[in-house]
């Protein structure tokens, strides 16, 4: 689900993604799965500290009465994170195309990086992150050297 914040009456509303490739599954590392199930379980904690249900479907980063966080308090919490880590403090959905550029620079094949990213085709993708390329060409003339020459002598 996608949610909206309406500023002039404090509500939410939670409409369906702007589109198919919007709904999908991607794969977590262990550390993010460990992490989201222990802030689960203190979440769980929390709510029956103060008496209030809790649910498998509860989610598990909102306000102590259940409600989504506001926006701002996402980005604040974003830039205090970012300055208490000492690192560059960039927006967050900078951090999306970070995660991109990482993957393709780590070898990621561009089809995966596509699906993780919910681009609709695979030139989006390519079209987007084009500067990130001449260093995969580099990459790609290296390992088909080593590819037809396995034992290099020196």
């Amino acid at each position: 689900m996608h949610s909206q914040f309406h500023a002039w009456d404090n509500s939410y509303v939670f409409t369906e993604p702007k589109s198919e490739h919007s709904r999908r599954a991607i794969a977590l590392s262990p550390s993010v799965i460990n992490l989201l199930k222990r802030a689960k379980e203190r979440r769980k904690l929390d709510l029956i500290d103060y008496g209030l249900p809790f649910s498998e479907d509860s989610g598990v980063f909102t306000s102590i009465d259940g409600k989504p966080f506001r926006p701002n308090t996402i980005t604040r919490a974003w830039h205090d994170a970012a300055k208490h880590a000492g690192v560059k403090d960039i927006r967050l959905h900078d951090a999306r195309h970070t995660h991109a550029s990482i993957m393709l620079k780590r070898g990621i094949h561009p089809k995966i990086v596509q699906e993780r990213l919910g681009h609709s085709s695979i030139q989006m993708t390519l079209d987007t992150y084009s500067h990130v390329a001449p260093g995969l060409q580099q990459k790609a003339a290296e390992a088909f050297e080593t590819a037809l020459n396995p034992v290099v002598v020196v």
